[in-house]
């Protein structure tokens, strides 16, 4: 039972970063792309 529990809360926390990472890593993105603009023209 502990080893079920303890893949179900790897597999929350996996999921909980993938929730938090992608949109900051989007965002991130983003925001390099329109400053490379600002230096670009």
């Amino acid at each position: 039972m502990a080893e079920e529990r303890g893949a179900s809360s790897t597999a929350s926390l996996a999921l909980a970063w993938g929730v938090v990472v992608i949109p900051a890593a989007w965002g991130v993105y983003n925001t390099i792309l329109r400053a490379a603009n600002l230096f670009t023209r």
